[in-house]
């Protein structure tokens, strides 16, 4: 537990908004790693971006920035350099959050088991994202991927 267990993950988060991108990059597998100063985060799981001329999926499912590579690259998400996220829409424990980073792109994560979390890492406490489940215990089905 935390010296801040009375507040919800989701007023965790935007309480420190609005967070600066300063690092953005996509590692093998394809993982994607957002950062800035005193916080960082990094999406294991599916995770689809989508905003004015912006389509990217985890897989690149569409082949619609990088036709001719079979996976996303680092230079694909170097557009998010001096942007911010400024908001988030999720229930309170995040599942499924949609982070707004300015210039109206929207990134939406998917965590489909509990061993491909998504991170954000913040001063003074990590969050973990996790797997969600409907009122039976059942996972919630996954947003259909490769949909523009």
């Amino acid at each position: 537990m935390t010296y801040r267990e009375e507040e919800s993950m989701l007023d965790i988060a935007t309480s420190e908004l609005p967070l600066r991108i300063t690092f953005a990059a996509i590692e093998p597998d394809p993982i994607l790693t957002l950062s800035g100063k005193k916080w960082s985060s990094n999406y294991v799981c599916d995770w689809l971006m989508r905003g004015p001329g912006i389509y990217l999926d985890r897989y690149n499912y569409n082949n619609i920035v990088t036709p001719d590579e079979e996976l996303l690259t680092s230079k694909d998400v170097e557009f998010l350099l001096g942007r911010e996220i400024i908001g988030i829409t999720s229930t309170p424990d995040m599942i499924n959050p949609t982070f707004h980073i300015s210039g109206e792109v929207d990134l939406t994560i998917y965590a489909e088991t509990d061993i491909d979390p998504w991170v954000l890492s913040l001063p003074d406490i990590t969050l973990v994202g996790s797997m969600g489940r409907d009122e039976n215990g059942n996972p919630l089905p996954k947003p259909q991927a490769g949909v523009q």
